[in-house]
């Protein structure tokens, strides 16, 4: 079970992915489009190495260099948009938000996705690595 007070972080590896002016991550950063599920890291009781060494672990499976960074929320911004979270090891630390949008219509379903990657933006802060 992944309480609500619970940080998680979604790893960004491009700079694509984040405003690096207002700390801000992008709604793409945000997304499962394509995929059904949002995968992100619980981070509650690890050092700033150890959620840089996980970021980088991400990174690495991704081809990418290295994590630029991270966006920060509580387990309880997905569910005050009806969404879920839920633990999902291994990886060790590990969590999906659930429950997005179940619509076929391929651009109704990634217009809902976006909308609620907007709203988890506005919960949500961007910390840096250095």
């Amino acid at each position: 079970m992944v309480a609500d007070v619970e940080s998680l972080a979604r790893f960004a590896i491009s700079k694509s992915q984040f405003t690096r002016l207002t700390k801000r991550p992008k709604a793409n950063l945000l997304m499962p489009n394509p995929h059904i599920e949002l995968s992100l890291s619980r981070v509650d009781d690890l050092y700033q190495e150890q959620v840089q060494a996980l970021g980088d672990d991400v990174a690495d499976q991704r081809g990418k260099p290295k994590a630029w960074g991270y966006a920060r929320l509580s387990a309880e911004a997905p569910r005050s948009l009806g969404l879920d979270v839920s633990s999902a090891e291994p990886p060790l630390h590990h969590a999906n938000i659930v429950g997005w949008s179940a619509n076929t219509d391929k651009a109704e379903k990634k217009r809902q996705q976006l909308e609620k990657a907007k709203a988890l933006v506005e919960m949500s802060k961007m910390h840096f690595f250095d």
